[in-house]
């Protein structure tokens, strides 16, 4: 294909004139990409995915925005055919990857609000989500289950579109998407949230200088930390494959095959790839790595930091590549702060990071007042990336932002510098990268036969950084079996909801106040393997 802006003099005269400096709409996205990048390679994709074209591993940044038109106008007669009114809520359900980031972007473009939907919910939790949001109309693959009471529009890689069409251009401030993540009442919540806050921070992408990086990815992209990652390459310039699985062996040959210049993952991820034999392989092209979601152990990011390289010269790779981790969540849209390891020298090992432009950090008490230094606290946050509410839950949206600052739940320690990470205050597991909340597991646990009381908690794991484990109060004289259990729970819990390890017992240790003791409930499984066993 042919090459448009190639080269780092682009990027930069970008940058200096400002051209960048404008914040796009949801639906906006693909098309400022397009008219930037052009004809350059944007994604790799399977053979076969383009009908017609059954050899076509690639799709430009043009065609990908022809594809978002296309997508947009199946919408927009959709909707027109429904009587839906001003900005109507739509689900996006589909395999993660290229076609699913279209999706959301063609839904914002026709007029509505995108709902992201996991491809891992279970019926009853999509149910929800379709409930909760008020969705009538969805845009699915053609072999997705259908929903009843709603309407489809089916996704295709078609490159045909109509330009003749004018779209709807909403205020900055309107919501764009809704994100759902689970709640603390025992069903996920809607993060409702807005252009701005989107795409304030990486509208600054398009001015990334180096044309010729090539990313690869497996994260989830009805996840906002998935989303944002496509969607900021997209603007980049920056040429992905987006794997719809994360397999570490795919993931390592792909980075090989392809001389992969950057990767970006959770920390189990790269757990997992250095289980799958990753200092066996070539990976001296990689010269960024990039993590978040979790807080990623420092010997791990400095084994993958030797693996690749700062440079070439002459053919041969120099140095060690940078290490990029983000702290962030879905309510403050994405990433608040940054922190990038340096090759061999970090003085921020356990830092919470560099707040990014626009954002303010602070470390609180319960009383809200700034804590002295030295001492631990709650991170606040503030900025125009707070979430606009959460969908249907005004009481939780005035407990989460509080005169403008969103109270995370996570706890650091007021540091002279930087501030750093000292656990989290809410009681969540982060597995593999998803934040598990205990409240909704041990409710689910709770409706089946036999089952007294339920406490989940999370035990440290080798791969996933800590696995969900429950303990099970059996009711007196019922006796529960465990494979009837872990049957019931895979069609209740999504995948990484679900407990990896059981333990039943007759009383659930509990304080004076008949509170459970969390902590003599995780001695529990001290000592268990990682599988379960």
């Amino acid at each position: 294909m042919g090459t448009t802006g190639q080269g780092l003099s682009v990027g930069l005269l970008d940058l200096l004139t400002g051209r960048w400096l404008s914040v796009p709409r949801l639906g906006e996205v693909s098309s400022m990409a397009a008219q930037h990048h052009g004809d350059r390679s944007a994604f790799e994709i399977l053979p076969g995915s383009l009908r017609g074209e059954p050899k076509r591993t690639e799709i430009s940044y043009a065609e990908f925005d022809s594809l978002v038109e296309a997508l947009a106008s199946d919408i927009a007669s959709k909707l027109g055919a429904e009587g839906e009114s001003a900005f109507p809520r739509i689900v996006v359900r589909g395999p993660n990857g290229v076609m699913f980031l279209a999706s959301v972007l063609a839904a914002s473009r026709a007029g509505a609000v995108a709902v992201p939907a996991n491809p891992e919910l279970t019926p009853q939790e999509l149910e929800h989500v379709v409930a909760d949001c008020g969705a009538r109309v969805e845009i699915a693959p053609p072999e997705a289950a259908v929903l009843d009471g709603i309407d489809r529009v089916e996704t295709r890689w078609s490159l045909l579109h109509d330009r003749s069409r004018k779209w709807p251009s909403p205020d900055l401030s309107e919501v764009a998407a809704i994100f759902y993540t689970s709640g603390t009442t025992g069903n996920p919540k809607g993060a409702m949230l807005t252009h701005r806050g989107l795409f304030s921070d990486i509208s600054l992408a398009g001015a990334y200088p180096f044309r010729s990086d090539f990313m690869v990815e497996a994260l989830p992209t009805a996840h906002i930390m998935g989303f944002l990652v496509l969607a900021g390459a997209l603007l980049a310039g920056i040429r992905t494959f987006a794997m719809e699985r994360f397999r570490p062996v795919r993931v390592l040959d792909a980075l090989e095959s392809f001389g992969a210049s950057m990767f970006v993952g959770v920390p189990a991820m790269y757990r997992m790839l250095l289980d799958a034999g990753a200092a066996y392989r070539d990976l001296k092209s990689v010269r960024v790595w990039m993590s978040a979601a979790d807080v990623m152990p420092r010997d791990l990011a400095r084994e993958f930091q030797r693996m690749g390289s700062a440079f070439t010269l002459g053919g041969r790779p120099v140095g060690e590549a940078l290490f990029v981790e983000a702290y962030g969540m879905v309510e403050y849209s994405g990433a608040a702060t940054v922190k990038i390891s340096l090759p061999f020298w970090d003085p921020f090992s356990s830092s919470i990071g560099i707040p990014l432009p626009g954002t303010s950090i602070k470390i609180i008490d319960e009383s809200g007042k700034e804590v002295r230094r030295g001492e631990v606290g709650e991170i606040a946050i503030r900025g125009g990336k707070v979430l606009h509410s959460y969908r249907n839950r005004e009481d939780e949206t005035g407990k989460a932002v509080q005169g403008g600052w969103l109270r995370t739940g996570d706890l650091a320690k007021r540091g002279l510098v930087t501030d750093h990470f000292a656990g989290r205050s809410k009681d969540v597991v982060t597995s593999g990268g998803y934040t598990v909340y205990a409240v909704e597991v041990e409710e689910a646990l709770r409706s089946f036969a036999g089952v007294a009381d339920a406490a989940v908690v999370g035990v440290a794991d080798h791969v996933l950084g800590e696995r969900v484990a429950a303990a099970i109060e059996v009711e007196a004289g019922a006796k529960i079996d465990l494979d009837e259990l872990r049957v019931w729970a895979d069609s209740r819990l999504a995948g990484y909801k679900r407990p990896v390890e059981y333990a039943f017992v007759e009383e659930l240790p509990r304080g004076s106040t008949r509170k459970v003791k969390k902590d003599q409930v995780r001695q529990l499984f001290e000592g268990e393997s990682d599988d379960g066993s």
